[in-house]
C-alpha cells in the first residue's frame, strides 16, 4: 500500500474500519487494521487506518495500546490533530 489517493486501498481500509467501530465491533475494526498492514511500511497515508486502531483500543479498554498505536500515528503525521485529540480521550479513560 501507498499514499492515500481517493478510492485506494487504504482508503477503503481505514473506511471499513470506521464502519466497524461505528457498529461497535472494536476487535473486528483492530484484526482488520493489523492483518491489512502487518508487514507494510507505512507512509502517512496509511495514517487514518492507524488511527481508526488506536480509537478501537480504546473502546476495548486497552489504553496503552491505544498510546502506543497514537505515536505512531503522530510519527506518520505530526500534524494529526485527531491523534492529539484521542490522546485526550485516552487519557481521560486512565483517570489523567
Amino acid at each position: 500500500m501507498s499514499t492515500v489517493v481517493a478510492g485506494t486501498p487504504t482508503e477503503d481500509l481505514a473506511r471499513e474500519a470506521r464502519a466497524r467501530v461505528e457498529q461497535a465491533d472494536f476487535a473486528g475494526a483492530c484484526r482488520l487494521v493489523r492483518e491489512a498492514l502487518d508487514g507494510v511500511e507505512l507512509d502517512t497515508g496509511h495514517a487514518d487506518a492507524v488511527y481508526v486502531l488506536a480509537v478501537a483500543e480504546r473502546y476495548q479498554n486497552q489504553p496503552e495500546k491505544a498510546l502506543q498505536t497514537l505515536a505512531k500515528v503522530l510519527a506518520l503525521n505530526p500534524g494529526y490533530a485527531r491523534a492529539y485529540q484521542e490522546k485526550g480521550h485516552v487519557y481521560l479513560a486512565l483517570n489523567q
